[in-house]
C-alpha cells in the first residue's frame, strides 16, 4: 500500500481497537472453537502474490478473533491478565504454527522441519537470535547428558541419575568459529558448559572449515572434554562469511560421539536471502546433520522487531529440557497432547502475539514482493562491491562480498604500490587510515557503518538491506562540475558517472545521463554569490569553466576578470559555513606556466612549480594581443585559487591542472563541425585540406579523455591536495605529424589533405613537460597521437561532414 492507503489503513485499526475494547463487557470470554481449528481456513502455502489489506482485515474477523480467549476484558478472572496456556492464546498458538510452516517453505527448508513432519519438527518464533541459541543450546546439553546416563544404564528421576548429570554437565563444551556471534558464547555461559572456538582464516575467507574443526574436537577429546554442541554461520557477522557445512559436517561422522553433537544453524542475518529461489542450494545441506535452524526476519525480512524463526529437527529435544508445568498451568488441551505449547519450546512462558505480524507481511508482500526485495537489495550490494573494485588502486575488498555486505579497507601507500595479494596483508599504515576514514564518516552523521578488525585487519563494512536502501544512497558522492557541456567538462562528468559519483552539472543537457544528473543553468560565472544556491549537499567541486575567447576590445573587462572573478565566486560558495565540501579541482592552462619568450632547451622540464611571468599590468594593457591576454587571465585566474586558499584557508584543499593543447573525440551535444572547440577544429582543419598546415604554437598535448580522468583522480586520491600538475603526453606532436596519420588511417583523406608540407616531419627537440607526476601519483596512462588523431577525425566524418 502507498503512504495515503496506509493512512487510512492506520486510521481505521485505531477505530477497530477502540470498538473493541468498548464491547469487551458484552462478549463471551472464552472462545467456542476446538483446537486445530484455525489450520482448515488458512491456505496450506503462502501466496506467491501480494494481497489487499481489506483483505487481510476481514480474515482478523473471521478467523482470528473467533479463536482469542479475550483476557482484557471485565470478566477475565482465571489469572493474571496476559494469558499464556494453549486456551488463552489459541488463535495465536495456531497461527504461529501455520506462519512458521509458511516460512519454512518459503525459506526452501527440508520437511525435517515442517510441523507436519514425521519427526516432529516444527518451528517457533523467539525474540532474537540470540534467545534461540541459548535455547537450543540447552535442549543439547540436556539430550546429551540424558542419553550419557541412560546409557549407563540409570533411571530418570532417581538420586543416582540426577547425581550422574550433574557430574557430566563441567565437561560438556559448546564449539563455535571466531567469527560466531557473541551469543554461542553468552550461551555457553548460560548453559554452565565451557566455550572452545574454532578459528577461521583469511585464507579461507573467514569460513569455519572442516579441518580447523577436526583440530577443536581432538583437542577435547585430549582434555578429556565432551563437545555436544556446534554452531555454524550462514552469514556471519563480521564478514557474511558461509562456514562450509558439508565439509564439517563429513568430520563430525567421523567419531561415533562427534556424531552426538547438537548442530545448530546460526542464520540470523542470511536466512532470509533463501527466500529466493537461487539460494535455496543452501539449504539442501540441513536435511541430515543439522538438528536446529534460525534466522531473523526482523533483520532483513521486512517484519518489525521481534520475529526470530527457530526450526527443530525433534520438538521433543526442546520439550524435554524446558517442560515445567505445575497445576495452574494444567489444561486438558495440552494434557492429552493434541496442541503445541510453545511456552516448552522456549524460556520465556509469556509470549507476544508475533506471528499476526509475520503473517500480515508475508500476505501484503507475498512471496514475490519477498524474493524482488531480496534480489533488489543484494542487487545494491553488488553494485557497491564494483564501485569498490573500480577503485582498487584505493580500496582492497577484505572478503568475499555476499549478502548486500562489502567488507574493504584502505590501502596504504606501501599497498598501493605493491600488486595486491590473494590474502590481505596486515598493515598498521592502512588499519591507522582505514579506522580515520571510518570515524570520519561517522562523525558527520550523514550516513552510519561500522567497522571490525577481521585477522588483525581493520575494514569497513558496508551493508545494503535496508529496506529503504536504493542506488543513489550508495553513490553518495555529489560532485559539481562547471562548464559541463563544454568539450573537457562533458568528459568529466563521463568519467564521474563511470565510477558512479552523482553529478551536479552547470550548464548541461546529456539525457543519456538524465537520472544521474542534476542541471542547473549559470548565467554569469563571473558574479559573486552565483554558485551559492547550488552547493547544498555538494562534496567536490570541478571547476572547468572558464571565458575563452581571442576577439575582444578590452582585455581586462572581457578576459581577465571574468576568469578571475568566476574563480573567486566558485571558491567563496565552496567555503559557506556548513558546505560539504573538501576538495576542489581546477582546470587552468599550461599558458600559465609557459614562458612563451623562452626556449630553454630539451634538457629543461617545466613542472608545476613553474609560472607565466607574464605581469597583470602586461595582461590588461591595450597594446597586448587577445592570445597573450588570455594567458593572463589563466595564470592570475589560478593564482587567485591558490592565494584563496592561502588567505582564507577553507575547510576544502586545492587541486590544479595546467595541461597544453587538448584534442580528442566529443561527448557533449555539438551540432556542426562549426561548433568545434578550438583545438579539435584546428586538428580537423588538416583532414579538410588546410593550406598551409597550421603551425603548433606548443608541442605539448594531451587527450581530453585522459584529462579528464586526471581530474577525476585527483578528487579522488587523498595525496593530491595542495598540488598543481601540468598533465602532457610524453610524445610531442606537429600538424605535419597529424596529416600522416591521417592518411594513413583514411583513404578519403589522400585526396583532401595538402601535399604542402613535409611529409614525415616530426616535432623537434624544445623542453618537456613533467606529465609523469600524473601517472605516477594519479595512476592516468596517456594515449598516443595517433590514437587520438584517428578516433576524432573518424567521429567527425561520420557525425558531421
Amino acid at each position: 500500500m502507498d503512504r495515503d492507503q496506509f493512512r487510512a489503513a492506520a486510521h481505521a485499526a485505531i477505530d477497530e481497537i477502540i470498538d473493541y475494547f468498548d464491547g469487551l463487557p458484552s462478549q463471551r470470554v472464552v472462545p467456542t472453537v476446538e483446537p486445530g481449528y484455525l489450520r482448515p481456513l488458512i491456505p496450506e502455502d503462502p501466496p506467491e502474490e501480494p494481497e489487499q489489506w481489506s483483505q487481510i482485515q476481514a480474515d482478523i474477523e473471521t478467523k482470528i478473533k473467533p479463536g482469542l480467549t479475550h483476557w482484557q476484558s471485565p470478566n477475565f478472572m482465571a489469572f493474571f491478565p496476559a494469558g499464556v496456556t494453549y486456551p488463552s492464546i489459541l488463535a495465536c498458538t495456531e497461527l504461529e504454527t501455520i506462519v512458521m510452516d509458511w516460512m519454512a517453505k518459503a525459506l526452501g527448508l527440508p520437511e525435517c522441519f515442517l510441523s507436519s513432519s514425521e519427526n516432529k519438527g516444527g518451528g517457533v518464533i523467539q525474540v532474537t537470535a540470540s534467545d534461540a541459541i541459548a535455547t537450543v543450546m540447552i535442549a543439547a546439553r540436556e539430550r546429551r547428558v540424558r542419553e550419557q546416563a541412560l546409557a549407563e544404564g540409570l533411571k530418570d528421576g532417581t538420586v543416582e541419575y540426577e547425581d550422574r548429570v550433574m557430574e557430566l554437565r563441567p565437561r560438556l563444551v559448546a564449539l563455535g568459529s571466531n567469527q560466531a556471534h557473541s551469543s554461542t558464547a553468552k550461551g555457553a555461559l548460560l548453559a554452565g558448559t565451557r566455550y572452545r572456538s574454532v578459528t577461521a582464516r583469511l585464507e579461507d575467507n573467514m569460513e569455519m572449515t572442516g579441518p580447523r574443526v577436526r583440530e577443536v574436537l581432538e583437542q577435547c577429546d585430549k582434555d578429556g572434554l565432551t563437545p555436544y554442541y556446534i554452531t555454524l554461520g550462514m552469514g556471519t557477522t563480521n564478514t557474511c562469511a558461509l562456514d562450509r557445512f558439508a565439509e564439517i559436517k563429513a568430520v563430525l561422522k567421523e567419531k561415533p560421539h562427534w556424531q552426538r553433537i547438537w548442530v545448530h544453524i546460526d542464520a540470523a542475518y542470511a536466512g532470509a536471502a533463501l527466500v529466493a529461489d537461487e539460494w535455496q542450494y543452501i539449504a539442501k545441506d540441513f536435511a541430515e546433520g543439522v538438528d536446529s535452524f534460525d534466522m531473523n526476519m526482523h533483520k532483513w525480512l521486512l517484519v518489525n522487531f521481534d520475529a526470530s524463526c527457530l526450526y527443530v529437527r525433534n520438538r521433543f529435544d526442546l520439550t524435554d529440557a524446558l517442560d515445567i508445568t505445575p497445576a495452574y498451568l494444567r489444561n486438558p488441551y495440552s494434557e492429552t497432547g493434541r496442541v503445541i505449547d510453545y511456552r516448552n519450546w522456549s524460556i520465556s512462558l509469556g509470549r507476544r502475539f508475533r506471528a499476526l505480524k509475520i503473517w500480515f507481511v508475508m500476505r501484503s508482500y507475498g512471496l514475490s514482493g519477498m524474493k524482488a526485495f531480496i534480489r533488489k537489495t543484494i542487487g545494491l550490494g553488488n553494485i557497491f562491491a564494483d564501485l569498490v573494485r573500480s577503485r582498487s588502486d584505493l580500496f582492497e575488498i577484505i572478503t568475499k562480498p555476499a549478502f548486500c555486505l562489502t567488507v574493504f579497507r584502505i590501502k596504504s601507500p606501501k599497498l598501493r604500490s605493491n600488486p595486491e595479494s590473494s590474502v590481505p596483508q596486515i598493515d598498521d599504515a592502512s588499519n591507522a587510515i582505514t579506522k580515520e576514514v571510518y570515524e570520519l564518516v561517522n562523525s558527520r552523521g550523514e550516513i552510519f557503518i561500522t567497522s571490525s578488525v577481521i585477522a588483525g585487519v581493520y575494514a569497513i563494512r558496508v551493508v545494503s538491506a535496508n529496506p529503504a536502501a536504493e542506488e543513489k544512497y550508495l553513490r553518495r558522492a555529489r560532485v559539481l562540475v562547471t562548464g559541463a557541456t563544454g568539450f573537457i567538462g562533458a568528459h568529466v562528468v563521463d568519467s564521474l558517472l563511470a565510477r558512479g559519483i552523482a553529478g551536479e552539472q552547470m550548464i548541461a543537457a546529456r539525457p543519456e545521463h538524465a537520472s544521474k544528473l542534476e542541471l542547473v543553468q549559470i548565467e554569469d560565472f563571473s558574479k559573486l554569490g552565483v554558485f551559492d544556491h547550488v552547493m547544498e549537499g555538494v562534496d567536490a567541486v570541478i571547476h572547468v569553466a572558464s571565458p575563452f575567447t581571442y576577439n575582444t576590445t578590452n582585455n581586462e573587462q572581457e578576459l581577465i576578470l571574468p576568469a578571475i572573478n568566476g574563480v573567486k565566486s566558485i571558491l567563496a560558495a565552496s567555503a559557506k559555513p556548513g558546505s560539504r565540501v573538501k576538495r576542489v579541482v581546477l582546470t587552468s592552462s599550461f599558458a600559465s606556466v609557459i614562458d612563451i619568450s623562452k626556449n630553454p632547451g630539451p634538457d629543461f622540464t617545466y613542472t608545476g612549480a613553474h609560472w607565466n611571468p607574464i605581469t597583470y599590468g602586461e595582461s590588461v594593457d591595450p597594446a597586448t594581443s587577445a592570445v597573450i591576454a588570455y594567458r593572463g587571465s589563466k595564470k592570475f585566474a589560478e593564482l587567485e585559487a591558490w592565494n584563496f586558499i592561502e588567505r582564507e584557508k577553507p575547510a576544502f584543499d586545492l587541486v590544479t591542472f595546467c595541461p597544453p593543447m587538448v584534442f580528442g573525440p566529443i561527448v557533449h551535444p555539438v551540432a556542426s563541425i562549426a561548433q568545434l572547440n578550438e583545438s579539435n577544429a584546428v586538428l580537423w582543419s588538416v583532414a579538410a585540406g588546410a593550406d598551409p598546415l597550421p603551425a603548433a604554437r606548443v608541442t605539448a598535448w594531451i587527450d581530453v579523455r585522459d584529462l579528464a580522468e586526471a581530474h577525476v583522480q585527483a578528487l579522488l586520491t587523498p595525496e593530491a591536495g595542495g598540488k598543481r600538475y601540468v598533465p602532457a603526453s610524453g610524445e610531442p606532436f606537429c600538424y605535419e605529424y597529424a596529416a600522416d596519420i591521417i592518411k594513413e588511417k583514411f583513404d578519403w583523406a589522400r585526396e583532401t589533405v595538402t601535399t604542402n608540407y613535409e611529409v614525415g616531419k616530426r616535432p623537434g627537440p624544445t623542453y618537456k613537460l613533467d606529465g609523469e607526476a600524473v601517472t605516477r601519483e594519479l595512476g592516468v596512462k596517456y594515449r598516443s597521437f595517433e590514437q587520438t588523431v584517428e578516433e576524432l577525425v573518424r567521429q567527425v566524418k561520420e557525425t558531421m561532414a
